[in-house]
């Protein structure tokens, strides 16, 4: 891996709970413990005549942390310009302290990290981001946190500055005024209670079974699919960058029912496997893979497995 390593940033603020804009939006769940991985936004922007750059950690769609500093190789984090999205990793040192990774993919496909984004921060810095922090995990709109953000009248012209660095990068992934439709006004509030995407008695000729027979004639399989995931995001864009792709799904199943196996409780534990390799998003996964017509000499129209599994990186941190 290759590994580039700065120990310099501005500040950090941790957050998890917006809304869009321009529309009531339903309220995220209340998540305190932080997953070892986020998916991340890198958000540029001008302050004050100098170029800054926000590596902003998201939970859902949502903002968890963020991130702000100097584009400055010296004095911030300099990030090549293709970058736009990466991951921000909590690690554990040695000595039990945490710090915080930035990793990207380039546009070579190697992965670079930038190494301890989170050990610089200024203490009066950080105050005010676990002041924001808190306001955003229990609930406010992220509308009104950008208000609040705009409102502090601070003495300090740095402090200040970090302010601006906070509320801007909120309002790009947040804007006032969307150009696309929108949740309607009415329910004015409404809770997700659970959300999934699925596939549906999929079918399949595959080459799976514990008799050599099987696995060379093969036979007709049924799957069906429930992936476990917060939509809260998509219900506001409508955009498909912002959701599973189906497409995706069904590449990782047909891949996985591919490869000839003795137990369809293998071929299940790869599926799900892959799935949370592919989107970490994912809570948890309900499958049921039926082999139609097996040879063991009974009247019936299949025989199989059905499995619920959890993502532990997102439900045991």
């Amino acid at each position: 891996m290759d590994k580039q390593t700065t120990n310099k940033s501005d500040a950090c603020l941790h957050d998890n709970e917006p809304a869009a804009a321009a529309a009531p939006m339903p309220r995220p769940q209340v998540v305190e413990v932080r997953p070892q991985v986020l998916e991340c936004d890198v958000v540029r922007f001008q302050n004050n005549k100098e170029k800054w750059v926000a590596l902003v950690g998201l939970l859902d769609g949502y903002p968890y942390e963020i991130f702000t500093g100097l584009q400055d190789e010296e004095e911030g984090i300099l990030l090549p310009k293709s970058v736009s999205k990466g991951k921000i990793i909590k690690q554990v040192n040695p000595d039990g302290t945490k710090r915080y990774d930035f990793q990207f993919e380039n546009t070579r496909g190697y992965k670079i990290t930038v190494e301890g984004i989170s050990e610089k921060f200024n203490p009066e810095y950080w105050n005010y981001a676990k002041l924001i922090s808190g306001v955003l995990r229990y609930g406010m709109p992220i509308e009104h946190v950008i208000k609040l953000v705009a409102s502090l009248q601070l003495k300090d012209e740095s402090i200040n500055t970090w302010k601006n660095g906070v509320e801007r990068p909120l309002k790009n992934i947040f804007p006032a005024s969307p150009t696309k439709a929108t949740l309607p006004t009415r329910p004015t509030s409404m809770t997700l209670q659970n959300s999934t995407i699925f596939i549906d008695r999929l079918r399949l000729y595959a080459f799976h079974g514990v008799m050599e027979q099987e696995r060379q004639v093969g036979a007709n399989f049924l799957l069906s699919l429930r992936v476990h995931y917060n939509i809260y995001k998509a219900m506001a864009s409508d955009d498909v960058s912002d959701t599973l792709s189906y497409a995706d799904l069904l590449q990782i199943v047909k891949r996985e029912m591919a490869i000839p196996s003795n137990l369809l409780e293998h071929v299940g534990a790869r599926i799900c496997n892959a799935i949370f390799l592919k989107f970490p998003q994912a809570t948890a996964i309900d499958l049921k893979l039926t082999k139609q017509n097996p040879p063991m000499g009974a009247d019936c129209d299949g025989a199989g497995i059905e499995m619920s599994v959890t993502n532990h990186s997102t439900n045991d941190k």
